[in-house]
């Protein structure tokens, strides 16, 4: 679990690991309207949209920097940048066909590109999309939703058959007091299409109108069945969970890691983090802070944290923790 203040760089550290299996990679979420999944980069992109700015500087320190890294054990990513373009390398072996023609003489062999100021990707077409540098990540968030929303509406054949959204509407009816039996895609007013949850009397209420926490719980276990990811990665788990519905997240949680997938996660809530601390067997938390553009973090156990706030200290206050 990553605490800390605002802007203290824990959901960076969360695009960083999505980003890492390869940035040009599609993901199971799809822009409003459109057919194409978005890739890893793309949709960290509509994160980071700000008006009509478009492009990938954000990649970069202050959106001037050289270089960018992002590391986990011995798997590497980075970013160089030359003129408008960002080339994607990795210190992992690649088949000679992932590799980008350039002209450009760069330090690294490039399989892939990002423009700075324009939304556009170099090498997004097989076999330079289709590389792997690390196993599966799944972002998670509440604004990511309806962009999930739309992928499993061009997919909804698929995830039906898997028994997901069955399995998904038995545990939602334990958590609110609907006894639902099923989701599904119908059609509704004017004859479009909408997203239901299916209630055993045969009545039906859109996701839309379910309260957001169910809204973004449902949309995390449907695409973790799309996705089977190594790493599944929550931003602020706790946004619009009450207790009931973070101890079944938590519990969720710890079934994963007994499968042997990497949860990581972002809160400011405490009671968010003692609450899946006391869940998931081995959970750390990590207090984060950037001091002059640089990222410094404490790792502790729940029951340090626990001593900390009996002493008066605040965890989330990461300065008052790291040392």
């Amino acid at each position: 679990m990553l605490v800390g203040a605002n802007n203290s760089a824990k959901s960076t550290v969360l695009e960083a690991l999505f980003l890492l299996p390869n940035p040009l990679r599609q993901v199971p979420y799809v822009k409003p309207d459109e057919k194409a999944p978005l890739r890893a980069a793309s949709l960290i992109h509509e994160i980071h949209r700000t008006l009509t700015s478009a492009g990938y500087a954000f990649l970069l320190y202050r959106y001037i920097a050289e270089k960018a890294e992002v590391s986990l054990d011995d798997t590497s990513l980075e970013f160089v940048r030359r003129g408008s373009q960002i080339y994607l390398g990795t210190n992992k072996p690649l088949p000679e066909s992932s590799y980008l023609r350039i002209p450009e003489k760069l330090n690294i062999k490039p399989f892939g590109s990002l423009a700075t100021s324009a939304d556009t990707i170099g090498g997004s077409d097989s076999p330079h999309s289709e590389v792997r540098i690390l196993g599966e990540s799944l972002l998670i968030s509440s604004e990511l939703v309806r962009h999930a929303w739309w992928y499993m509406h061009q997919n909804w054949a698929n995830i039906m058959n898997t028994g997901i959204t069955r399995e998904v509407a038995a545990d939602i009816s334990r958590l609110v007091s609907e006894e639902f039996v099923n989701i599904t895609i119908e059609p509704f007013l004017g004859g479009n299409l909408s997203m239901f949850g299916f209630l055993k009397d045969g009545t039906r209420i859109r996701l839309g109108d379910l309260g957001a926490g169910v809204q973004v719980y449902i949309t995390a276990r449907i695409l973790h069945e799309v996705a089977k990811p190594e790493f599944l990665l929550w931003d602020d788990v706790e946004a619009h969970m009450n207790p009931r519905m973070l101890i079944r997240a938590a519990e969720w949680f710890s079934e994963l890691v007994d499968r042997g997938v990497s949860v990581v996660i972002t809160t400011h809530s405490l009671e968010a983090a003692k609450i899946i601390g006391e869940l998931v067997e081995d959970a750390r938390i990590c207090t984060m802070t950037l001091r002059d553009g640089k990222l410094e973090s404490s790792e502790l156990s729940p029951d340090e944290v626990e001593r900390l706030l009996s002493a008066g200290i605040d965890v989330r206050l990461a300065d008052t923790v790291i040392v």
